[in-house]
């Protein structure tokens, strides 16, 4: 009896079959990493993300370096494909040393953020409302240490997010400098931003001492969008204090880069 060689071509593996049965692996390799990304998608989109607010707050504080927290309703998820954010009674909380707890608070903050600018180029929000925000802004005794510095100094500046629609409602900010010495409550007006641009003067009003001085104040910043990306800051302002009337009218220097956290 004759041996079968093997190099008979009907004896071969077949080439058409092995590419099928590869490309087979392949689509049912790719479905499932689909099948995956859709249902965390789905469960995200049906729950609103609630049960990640324990994980918010536990990231958010260890790269603020603070305690983030939020005392209401949370939620995050993608809605359909932006990130839907919401967080009610959220708080930063201010270093040891300040006189206030916390740095900022708010009764909502509401956005959706385009979801690849987490990941590459700069930050940008589609819409930001925050609604009854708290800002408590303090220097230390020897003008050394500010509350809005996070971290231990080193980290890079703080870049901040393009915004193209912002609502600001009811936002109250308390500024401390104990060396001149300062204390200033301030009441800003609502703030509408359309296109990244606020595009008005924005007003604020409020009172305050200065050394032993109590003072009343209302003032515009003229060029609001200018001074958001750190431009100039044209200013008129009218402060009543002794029995004395004030009025400035001019520009600021730009505001300083702070830091972010590490």
């Amino acid at each position: 009896m004759d041996a079968v060689s093997t190099s008979d071509p009907k004896n071969a593996p077949d080439g058409s079959a092995s590419r099928r049965r590869t490309l087979r692996l392949v689509r049912n390799v790719l479905l499932a990493v689909v099948g995956v990304i859709f249902a965390a998608w789905l469960i995200l989109f049906i729950t609103k993300g609630r049960f990640l607010k324990h994980p918010f707050e536990s990231v958010a504080s260890s790269l603020a370096d603070r305690e983030v927290a939020v005392g209401g309703d949370f939620q995050l998820y993608f809605a359909p494909i932006r990130i839907k954010f919401r967080a009610e009674e959220l708080s930063v909380s201010n270093p040891k040393w300040a006189e206030q707890p916390s740095l900022f608070t708010a009764r909502s903050v509401d956005a959706r953020i385009a979801p690849l600018s987490m990941l590459f180029g700069r930050r940008r929000f589609y819409t930001l409302d925050i609604v009854e925000g708290r800002a408590n802004l303090e220097w230390d005794a020897r003008s050394e240490r500010n509350t809005w510095t996070f971290g231990d100094g080193k980290g890079e500046p703080l870049e901040l997010p393009r915004v193209d629609r912002a609502t600001i409602t009811d936002m109250r900010i308390r500024y401390v400098d104990p060396k001149m010495p300062l204390l200033a409550n301030l009441v800003l007006d609502p703030v509408v931003s359309k296109d990244a641009r606020i595009g008005k003067a924005v007003s604020v009003r409020g009172d305050g001492r200065f050394r032993d001085t109590p003072f009343r104040v209302t003032a515009r910043l003229l060029s609001p969008d200018e001074t958001i990306n750190r431009g100039g800051n044209a200013i008129e302002l009218r402060a009543w204090a002794a029995n004395n009337v004030l009025d400035v009218k001019g520009e600021l220097p730009p505001l300083p880069n702070s830091r972010t956290c590490r």
